[in-house]
């Protein structure tokens, strides 16, 4: 949607249904949508029957949603949703060029050394204005608990964002969303690795879900 608001760029239906099943598989994989009635429609058998009635038990004790859960939960959510997406698609129209002024395409390197400049600077305002962080700093110093390792999420963020530019100036920010999933699903297969566990059926669900829906995006653009 912001793509075609900002730069023009349309969807084919197929494509928009395939990002709508890219939506249903990150749903997926995050567990959002308990699958366990699914999988017992199809032949789950007794061990799904044991299953879902663990399931209903542990829903009956979460207590009830809040009546509120529109305004504080659902609305904010979209909101969080449309700003990214505005946000991507600005960044691919400055890295890309064109737009109506016509200008050329940004150097990605130097646009991500701007974004990481501007959030460290936004980063900043915030600790500032915090009380909290403020006494943190005058008791215990900016750099305690930091060790060497502290290097390498920041090391491996960096060159993610590096990663992102580059991706966003040649493939743009929808083909980004396919790689956003597909981490999501990396990140599954290393826990899985890692801590010798199995993928979850929502993981295998998901999986083929982001697969379908990346084809049917590549295979079938708009022709105007």
């Amino acid at each position: 949607l912001c793509c075609f608001l900002i730069m023009g760029r349309r969807q084919s239906v197929v494509q928009v249904g395939a990002l709508v099943l890219l939506l249903a598989s990150s749903v997926v994989i995050e567990g959002t949508v308990n699958l366990d009635p699914l999988f017992r429609f199809f032949g789950g058998g007794r061990e799904g029957d044991a299953a879902a009635d663990a399931a209903q038990d542990d829903a009956a004790a979460v207590p009830p949603p809040s009546k509120n859960r529109l305004r504080s939960g659902v609305l904010p959510v979209l909101g969080a949703s449309f700003i990214s997406g505005l946000a991507g698609a600005l960044a691919q129209r400055s890295l890309q060029g064109g737009g109506l002024a016509g200008l050329p395409g940004r150097n990605s390197q130097l646009f991500t050394m701007e974004i990481s400049f501007f959030s460290a600077l936004t980063l900043a305002l915030s600790m500032a204005t915090s009380k909290k962080d403020r006494a943190d700093f005058r008791e215990k110093g900016f750099f305690h608990d930091w060790t060497p390792w502290v290097a390498l999420p920041i090391s491996v963020n960096a060159a993610g964002g590096v990663l992102v530019g580059l991706v966003t100036k040649h493939a743009g920010s929808v083909r980004k969303g396919f790689s956003l999933i597909g981490g999501l699903l990396l990140t599954g297969v290393i826990q899985a690795v890692l801590e010798r566990k199995n993928l979850t059926r929502e993981q295998y669900v998901g999986s083929i879900l982001a697969m379908i829906s990346m084809y049917l995006h590549l295979m079938y653009p708009y022709i105007g």
